[in-house]
């Protein structure tokens, strides 16, 4: 496992509390491996986190819902779940809160 750790492995194992350490150690082979794969993926070109970040719709100022249709839980759902898997790519791109405020805030400058 690299020295760093890897917040998804991490939340696995928590997840797996009921299994045996051979197990766990094996997940965290197997994301720990995909963690280095996109952060070398980010290293090779530093733009692949703001593409994350917009396709999980994170440097969106307000939500793109219509107040006036109300709020469809689907719709919800979706926007949830493509948030979520922006967070876990950061995550394994090693991406930092302090850069992923960075990026938000570049954007909302740029707007």
């Amino acid at each position: 496992m690299s020295a760093v750790w890897d917040r998804v492995s991490v939340a696995f194992q928590d997840a797996l509390r009921e299994t045996d350490g051979g197990v766990r150690r094996a997940i965290a082979r197997v994301v720990s491996a995909r963690a280095a794969r996109w952060q070398r993926a980010a290293i090779a070109d530093p733009r692949l986190a703001r593409d994350v970040l917009q396709l999980g719709q994170l440097l969106e100022l307000s939500p793109r819902h219509d107040v006036a249709s109300g709020l469809d839980p689907e719709v919800l759902a979706y926007d949830a779940g493509r948030a979520d898997l922006a967070r876990e790519l950061l995550a394994l791109m090693h991406v930092t809160n302090f850069e992923v405020n960075e990026l938000m805030q570049e954007e909302s400058d740029a707007h």
